[in-house]
């Protein structure tokens, strides 16, 4: 094959087909377009996206031991010397002009590899301010984690060349990485991959797309459903540990009847499509790559403004009507009433800040530093 623009290598921890793994599938694709794109799988037990065929992926087969376990919890974490032998193998034959290592474990290869390496955070990994409890179980492992977590984050990336995908984490860990070379990209949506069919019939008055875990809070939208007295149907698409807890919730509020726990699914556009709103309750949330492929589809969001990734998406004044004080439930509930008595309009400028081509462009500018 011959050489296309400059060669690019990702390595992921693996590809299943969470927010983080479709960013950087995205990512590589359209890189791919002028540049000699591949992508190393720490693991490849599941994959659970459809790889592009413009891309060479190869399998690293990284140790279980290696990628489990807290992030920040390193002792007796390592590599085995085959392991090193093919990532210095794949290095040798790749010649990568830029290295970017993408989602937990993967800023951990960092010092087997040299040249241009870059390491994405995608979101929030790091509590300088120790969580408080009156637990005195929680307190001890709380106190634990957070000794480990202020002694190994700088040690880990102290020094280091990062992507943060918006300024709250440049703002947040700074402080910690003062040697640092950071970069603030913000995640782009493909527009061309999604079908603007906003004829199609609104099946659900609003929807939640994500994880079932206490950090997202569907328990939160699910309230906001009902305490909107909305009287159509809820949908929530997703799966995880907060599951069987959601149900009873939504028994307890006698709405079970009217909310569809659909699971995951691949095509998620069609049922953002056939939502009316698009709720996001998280707690936390880097960029929540929802909203911008909700907006691309014509379909309204009301979120927590939790983070700057949250309200660069919803920038315009138009889109600012969706935002709600982060953890107002109460504000939640009225401003989901209110979004779905009176839409905001989406217009193209205000998904043009949105497009992947300006984050592509952002990227290929690492390959000059």
């Amino acid at each position: 094959m011959c050489k296309m623009g400059k060669n690019i290598l990702f390595i992921v921890d693996h590809l299943i087909g969470g927010g983080a793994e479709r960013m950087t599938l995205e990512l590589a694709e359209n890189l791919s377009a002028t540049n000699t794109v591949s992508i190393a799988l720490m693991n490849s037990d599941s994959i659970g996206m459809n790889l592009p065929l413009n891309i060479d992926i190869h399998n690293l087969h990284i140790n279980n031991d290696f990628m489990s376990g807290g992030l920040w919890k390193r002792k007796n974490k390592k590599l085995h010397e085959s392991e090193i032998q093919r990532i210095n193998k794949l290095i040798q034959s790749k010649n990568p002009d830029l290295i970017i290592l993408s989602h937990w474990y993967a800023m951990y290869l960092e010092p087997f590899l040299h040249g241009n390496v870059w390491i994405w955070v995608h979101g929030d990994i790091f509590q300088p301010i120790k969580k408080k409890t009156t637990n005195l179980f929680r307190w001890y492992k709380e106190t634990r984690n957070h000794y480990f977590s202020m002694k190994n984050f700088p040690k880990a990336l102290n020094g280091k060349k990062l992507i943060f995908v918006n300024n709250d984490l440049y703002k947040n860990y700074k402080p910690y990485l003062p040697d640092s070379t950071i970069k603030v990209i913000y995640n782009g949506i493909n527009f061309e991959k999604f079908k603007n069919d906003f004829r199609e019939e609104k099946i659900w008055d609003c929807i939640f797309l994500g994880r079932l875990s206490k950090e997202k809070q569907p328990d939160y939208a699910i309230r906001a459903f009902f305490d909107s007295k909305l009287q159509g149907r809820m949908a929530i698409v997703g799966d995880g540990p907060m599951k069987e807890e959601l149900i009873n919730l939504a028994e307890e509020l006698k709405v079970i009847d009217r909310i569809d726990f659909v699971g995951w699914v691949n095509n998620v556009q069609d049922y953002i499509c056939q939502s009316k709103i698009l709720i996001l309750s998280s707690k936390e949330e880097s960029f929540g790559l929802v909203i911008s492929e909700a907006l691309c589809l014509g379909t309204p969001v009301v979120a927590f403004n939790c983070s700057d990734g949250v309200s660069f998406q919803l920038h315009s004044e138009r889109l600012r009507r969706g935002l709600v004080q982060p953890q107002d439930r109460v504000e939640l509930a009225k401003k989901l009433r209110e979004v779905y008595e009176k839409p905001y309009e989406i217009i193209k400028d205000d998904l043009m800040s949105l497009s992947i081509k300006n984050m592509k462009t952002e990227f290929e500018k690492l390959l000059k530093l």
